[in-house]
C-alpha cells in the first residue's frame, strides 16, 4: 500500500512571514473566486480550477479530475501546464478501479494527500507514466457529495516530504471553490433539466413533448412527409396505486418507460405525457399502419410482470394513434402539434371507453389480481373448454357444440367468463387462451368420432386474436398438427365488434375461409351491419341473439323470422342462442330455423359429460 503523507496545519505563533503568506493566499483565492463568477458550465468552471493550480500552489501542473457516476469512472475534466503528448495522454486518461484501486476511496478521506510514487502499486506506474515526480489530491465536495479531485502536480520542480500548512490551505480554499461553483453549475442544469422532465420516470414531460413535436412538424413540412403519435397510458393503473401504495405506482411508472425507450427506434421519442400517461413520437412515419412492428413490440415488451414490493404485477397498455396526414395542415406548427397529440389522446379516450361499455360493469376490487393471475393460467392447466350442444332443429340431435373458455382458478375455483374475457382481451392473454380453447376443441371432438359420435366444433375469436397477424396461419397449423377436419371447425366473431368495423384484418377472416373453416356471426341482429359488410364477409352462419328468442311479443317473432329469411336468402345457416322452453323451441321449428342452442337441451358441460350426451341419443 502507497504511503500517503499529509501535511500538518500549525496553529502556533503567527508570524510577520506567515501573514504575508495568508494575505497572497486569501488574494489569489479571492482572484479565483471572481473568475468563477462568470462561467456557466462544468467545463469552464473546471478550466479555471486547473489553471489556477500552478500559480496559487507553486507547483509545475495542474488538474481538476470528477468522478462519473454512470460509468464508474475518474475522467480528467481540465489540464493545466501540460503540453505535447503527455497533455493527450492525460486528456484520455480514465481511472477505473483496476488503474486506480484507491481513488475512490481517497476522495472520500476529505483531506489532501501526496502520492510519490515511491511504492511498487498503481501510484508508482501513475508517476511514471505521466513523467512527474509527485502529486497531491484535494478531494472536492459538492452538498456533501464528493465530486473528484484538485491535482497539483511536481515534474521539474522538487516535491515536499509533505504537504505543508500554505499548499494545503491553498489547495483546500481551491477545492472549496470549485465545490461552490460545480454545485451552483448543478442547481442551474437540474433547474433547467426539471422543467422539460419528469423527475419519476427521468423522461422528456409533455412541455418537451410538445416542443419536440412541433420541431418535427416543421421538418415533416420540409421533407414531405408525415409524423404519427403514440399515446398510451396504463390500464387499471390505479388501483395499482390503491392497493400497493404511490412507491409502488411509481416503480410501474419508471418500469413502463424503460420499456418504451427500450423497443422504439433512434430518432424516436418516450415522453411521459402525464399520470400514468406515455407519448411515443414517430419521426419516419407517415401512416398509422407504418408504427404496427413498434406496437407489436411494444405489446411483446409487457407480457412479463414487474416486479413490485414482492410481488408480480401484470401491466397492459391502451394505445391511442394519430397521424400529421390525418389532422391537416391549417394552423401553425405548435397548433397542429398540439393537435397531433390532443387526437391521439382522444383515439385512447374512445377505446377505452368503447371497452367499457362493451364489458357493463364497474370492476371488482380484486380484478388487478386477476388479472395478474390470468397471465401463466394456460401454461398451469387452468384454463380448459366447455361444451354446449348444438341442436338440429328438424331431426332433434346434437349435431354441433361450441366451445367455451372455463378458468379453474387454484384458490377462487370456477371464475364466471364476464369476470375474465374482458381481462383477457385487455392484457393480451386472450391469444393464447383461444389457442388453447381450439386446440382442446379438436382433440375432443376427434375423441367422439373415434367413439362414432361426429360433431361439427364452434370456437370464438375475438377482436384482438383477429388483429393479430398471423391467426389464420396459427389456426391453420394447428388443424395440420391434430389433423382435424377444417370444415368441421367453425370460428364465431361477434357483430358488433367485427362486421361494422371495417377497421378490423378482414383479410384474416378470409383466409380462415380459405381453408374449409366456416364462419359464424355471433349475436347477429344487435349490430348495426348492413347487407353490403355482411356480404363482404365470408360468413356462412348467422346466430340469432338470445335477447330476441326470449321475448314474448310479436316483435320477436318477427325477428327471428326475418333473420331466418335472410340468412337462408344468402346460403347461410341459422341458429338460435339461448333456447330455455319447448315453446321457444317449436316457434324456432315453425319458422325453418336450423339449430339451437341453449338451457333447453344443456348447460355447457365438460368434454366427458358431453360424451354421455351423444351416448344418450344414440340409444
Amino acid at each position: 500500500m502507497t504511503t500517503i503523507e499529509t501535511g500538518r496545519l500549525d496553529n502556533g505563533d503567527e508570524t510577520a512571514a506567515e501573514l504575508a503568506r495568508q494575505r497572497d493566499t486569501s488574494e489569489m483565492l479571492l482572484s479565483v473566486a471572481r473568475a468563477l463568477c462568470e462561467p456557466t458550465d462544468l467545463p469552464a468552471v473546471s478550466q479555471i480550477i486547473a489553471e489556477a493550480v500552478p500559480t496559487v500552489c507553486q507547483v509545475d501542473r495542474g488538474a481538476v479530475i470528477l468522478w462519473d457516476e454512470m460509468t464508474d469512472t475518474f475522467v480528467v475534466s481540465a489540464i493545466a501546464g501540460w503540453s505535447g503528448t503527455l497533455r493527450r495522454r492525460l486528456g484520455l486518461w480514465a481511472g477505473t478501479p483496476f488503474s486506480a484501486p484507491d481513488l475512490h476511496e481517497l476522495m472520500r478521506s476529505g483531506g489532501p494527500v501526496l502520492i510519490d510514487g515511491a511504492h511498487e502499486d498503481w501510484t508508482h506506474e501513475i508517476v511514471k507514466d505521466f513523467d512527474i515526480r509527485a502529486l497531491a489530491l484535494m478531494p472536492i465536495t459538492v452538498s456533501g457529495r464528493s465530486m473528484g479531485f484538485v491535482v497539483a502536480h511536481w515534474a521539474e520542480s522538487d516535491p515536499p516530504s509533505e504537504l505543508d500548512e500554505v499548499i494545503c490551505r491553498r489547495l483546500t480554499g481551491l477545492a472549496g471553490l470549485a465545490g461552490v461553483a460545480l454545485d451552483n453549475n448543478r442547481l442551474a442544469n437540474e433547474i433547467e433539466w426539471n422543467v422539460e422532465h419528469d423527475r419519476v420516470t427521468r423522461l422528456p414531460n409533455r412541455q418537451a413533448l410538445e416542443r419536440t413535436l412541433a420541431g418535427m412538424v416543421e421538418q415533416a413540412d420540409v421533407a414531405g412527409r408525415g409524423t404519427v403519435v403514440i399515446v398510451c397510458d396504463i390500464d387499471r393503473f390505479k388501483r395499482i396505486n390503491d392497493r400497493l401504495g404511490q412507491q409502488a405506482g411509481d416503480t410501474v411508472l419508471q418500469e413502463v418507460g424503460e420499456r418504451l425507450k427500450r423497443v422504439v427506434r433512434q430518432g424516436d421519442t418516450v415522453a411521459r405525457y402525464g399520470g400514468d400517461e406515455f407519448a411515443i413520437t414517430f419521426a419516419r412515419a407517415t401512416h398509422p399502419d407504418e408504427v404496427a412492428p413498434a406496437i407489436a413490440r411494444i405489446q411483446r415488451s409487457f407480457k412479463h410482470p414487474i416486479a413490485v414490493e414482492g410481488q408480480d404485477v401484470v401491466v397492459s397498455l391502451s394505445l391511442g394513434i394519430s397521424s400529421l396526414v390525418e389532422i391537416g395542415r391549417e394552423g401553425s406548427v405548435a397548433e397542429r402539434a398540439q393537435r397531433l397529440a390532443a387526437s391521439a389522446e382522444s383515439d385512447l379516450m374512445a377505446k377505452k371507453a368503447g371497452r367499457r361499455l362493451a364489458r357493463g360493469a364497474t370492476a371488482s376490487d380484486d380484478e388487478l389480481q386477476l388479472d395478474t393471475d390470468l397471465h401463466g393460467a394456460v401454461v398451469r392447466g387452468e384454463i380448459f373448454a366447455a361444451y354446449q350442444p348444438q341442436i338440429d332443429v328438424h331431426s332433434g340431435r346434437i349435431v354441433a357444440v361450441e366451445a367455451l373458455a372455463r378458468w379453474n382458478h387454484p384458490t377462487r375455483g370456477l371464475v364466471r367468463p364476464d369476470q375474465f374475457i374482458a381481462l383477457a382481451e385487455e392484457n393480451g392473454t386472450i391469444s393464447e387462451i383461444g389457442t388453447q380453447v381450439l386446440r382442446s376443441a379438436c382433440r375432443d371432438a376427434l375423441a367422439w368420432d373415434a367413439a362414432g359420435y361426429p360433431v361439427e366444433v364452434s370456437v370464438n375469436a375475438s377482436v384482438a386474436q383477429l388483429e393479430t397477424d398471423g391467426y389464420a396461419a396459427s389456426v391453420a397449423r394447428d388443424l395440420k398438427l391434430l389433423d382435424f377436419p377444417p370444415e368441421r371447425l367453425t370460428i364465431e366473431v361477434t357483430e358488433s365488434k367485427v362486421v361494422t368495423d371495417m377497421s378490423v384484418a378482414q383479410s384474416e377472416l378470409r383466409a380462415i375461409h380459405e381453408l374449409g373453416v366456416s364462419i359464424s356471426v355471433d349475436d347477429f341482429g344487435t349490430g348495426f351491419s348492413s347487407l353490403t359488410q355482411l356480404s363482404n364477409l365470408p360468413v356462412s352462419e348467422l346466430k340469432i341473439d338470445r335477447s330476441f328468442v326470449g321475448r314474448k311479443d310479436r316483435a320477436g317473432a318477427k325477428i327471428i323470422a326475418a333473420v331466418v329469411g335472410l340468412g337462408h336468402g344468402l346460403g347461410l345457416r341459422v341458429v338460435a342462442e339461448g333456447v330455455e322452453t319447448e315453446e321457444q323451441f317449436s316457434a324456432l321449428s315453425e319458422l325453418r330455423c336450423d339449430r339451437s342452442q341453449g338451457y333447453l337441451h344443456s348447460k355447457p358441460v365438460d368434454a366427458d359429460a358431453l360424451m354421455t350426451l351423444l351416448q344418450r341419443q344414440s340409444n
